[in-house]
């Protein structure tokens, strides 16, 4: 983490690490049946890493 953060979480009541997945479109069909075809526009895989760490 950044100089500047890390005294921020050392003094935080609580600190968490979250992960993306970036394979996630891969499951698009089971929790968005109703547009399937929207796993190709996931395609890029910088594209996945940005909406993963937007939704967080």
């Amino acid at each position: 983490m950044a100089g500047t953060n890390k005294q921020k979480a050392l003094n935080a009541p609580v600190f968490a690490i979250l992960p993306v997945e970036t394979e996630w479109h891969e499951g698009f069909a089971s929790f968005f049946p109703h547009a399937p075809e929207c796993k190709a526009m996931l395609g890029d895989q910088g594209m996945r890493v940005a909406v993963g760490n937007h939704s967080a």
